[in-house]
């Protein structure tokens, strides 16, 4: 068998991934022979490797892409490195339609420090959490198979964690807007259970005092009622808070202004 038909017979079965071991073992070629074969296909953008001996096959419909789209090869890229994940933030709210544009970049989750991919157009980037493993996630089908996603209220509470890593505040805040529908009020206040830090409950608590949501407000109030020490803190951990004015509820500096966006 051909290089070209083996792969073309894994993807014929659904497949659109293979190692480097297992087309050494599929093949009975040396790996000089597999390496010049490996080289021929990247260069007709056929294949391509987002990690060192873990490769994914490109149907014709995504060669321009230079890869699969991330959300169709990463839960087979994750189990092949043996690390738990889930997609959130921007990338996660487009599953639940409340994200206002497709972030630039492909957001994962895992619970240590990697490296962001680059492979053709698509940048993946790795946001590190220690409880990843545990926390809540939805299965969502793809067309090669199925993805982890951040339930919606794990969202909630990962976007104003990660503020600074997908689009700041106020992008967290839009989000919030359009995710709140999705929101469960105990599913919510198990998520609050998990967060050691107190500032970013107070945000969520001023956003949904903001957007009139009381009962997910009052959840905010009663999970920081259990923090020991609720420090005042700015609403945006990323400005200045110079002539920010004191929201007494959520010792919270108010040091910028939020307004929902509508999609135009």
């Amino acid at each position: 068998m051909s290089f070209k038909n083996y792969i073309d017979t894994l993807a014929s079965t659904g497949k659109y991934f293979f190692t480097q071991d297992e087309a050494l073992t599929s093949l009975g070629i040396t790996k000089s022979a597999l390496n010049s074969s490996l080289r021929r296909l990247k260069t007709k953008n056929e294949i391509a490797s987002p990690l060192k001996g873990f490769f994914i096959i490109i149907p014709p419909e995504y060669r321009s892409l230079g890869a699969l789209p991330p959300e169709e090869f990463i839960d087979n890229l994750m189990q092949h490195l043996n690390l738990p994940y889930y997609v959130g933030l921007q990338s996660a709210a487009q599953y639940y339609g409340a994200a206002h544009q497709k972030p630039q970049s492909f957001q994962v989750i895992i619970p240590k420090t990697r490296r962001e991919i680059r492979i053709g157009k698509v940048k993946i980037v790795f946001i590190t959490k220690s409880d990843a493993a545990v926390s809540p996630t939805r299965q969502f089908n793809t067309p090669r198979g199925y993805i982890r996603i951040a339930t919606p209220e794990l969202l909630a509470v990962d976007l104003v964690t990660f503020s600074h890593r997908s689009g700041g505040i106020s992008e967290a805040y839009n989000i919030l807007s359009e995710l709140s529908e999705n929101l469960k009020l105990e599913e919510f206040a198990q998520a609050l259970h998990h967060v050691k830090k107190a500032p970013p409950i107070q945000r969520l608590g001023y956003f949904f005092d903001c957007l009139g949501l009381v009962e997910f407000e009052q959840t905010c109030e009663a999970a920081l009622k259990k923090h020991p020490y609720v420090r005042k803190a700015t609403l945006d951990p990323q400005s200045p808070s110079t002539g920010a004015v004191l929201n007494e509820k959520w010792n919270l500096l108010i040091n910028i202004d939020l307004e929902v966006e509508n999609d135009t």
